[in-house]
């Protein structure tokens, strides 16, 4: 596919060049290829807008400024450029060059809905997760029926970071407690079995996923 650019005298070119108002191929999103390649926190930033603002991988690069000199975008240019400043944000941060593509084609070949749930869930808890880890989860929800961001904003109920061994004991009690306030209160609150109200109640109402050190709980009826 051709991309031609419109300078902002309105004249056409063929290609991307610094300081340049191009028109997104798919969005119609307009934007100008800056002078100067992004990189570091703003590179990361910027990479982040994708598929949102920048729906064709062609416009998110050019719109970061890594082009060549024959108006062409720099894709290897734009990964190098963010695996460095990932790296550089988060020393423990590591993955190949060939990884990142092979990644960045592996997500392009998700279904749009699909595409949207794996943001969501980098967007919410994932931040830290690699690539493998987050359609690892993203399998873990489909056990689970929850295919869409929007069907994982109505299941989720709350995470719980390094559970403790009872900690559906825990939750159970702090579940009811938080539904009525007396029951904290009431003498009879020590002799509850916590552990089989879980078990035999509340199992109808939540499913869980224990993935990277925490439980995810959601709801069965969203």
């Amino acid at each position: 596919m051709t991309n031609i650019t419109t300078t902002p005298a309105g004249q056409t070119v063929d290609g991307f060049y610094p300081g340049t108002a191009c028109a997104a191929a798919i969005s119609a999103y307009y934007y100008v290829v800056p002078s100067v390649p992004l990189k570091g926190a703003d590179l990361i930033e910027h990479a982040k807008q994708y598929p949102e603002r920048f729906p064709s991988k062609t416009d998110l690069v050019a719109a970061s400024g890594h082009v060549r000199e024959n108006g062409k975008v720099s894709f290897i240019g734009f990964y190098k450029t963010l695996l460095e400043a990932k790296l550089e944000a988060d020393p423990n941060y590591y993955v190949t060059l060939q990884d990142a593509i092979d990644e960045d084609k592996e997500f392009d070949a998700l279904s749009l809905p699909l595409q949207e749930l794996y943001n969501d869930i980098t967007d919410k808890f994932g931040e830290k997760w690699t690539h493998r880890q987050t359609l690892d989860f993203m399998a873990e929800l489909d056990d689970l029926g929850i295919t869409t961001a929007q069907q994982l904003e109505d299941a989720f109920y709350s995470v719980i970071h390094h559970p403790s061994y009872n900690w559906e004991r825990e939750f159970a009690e702090e579940y009811y407690c938080e539904l009525d306030y007396s029951i904290a209160d009431s003498p009879v609150a020590c002799f509850i079995d916590w552990q089989r109200v879980w078990d035999h109640q509340l199992t109808y109402d939540f499913s869980t996923i224990e993935f990277d050190d925490s439980v995810f709980i959601l709801h069965n009826n969203y």
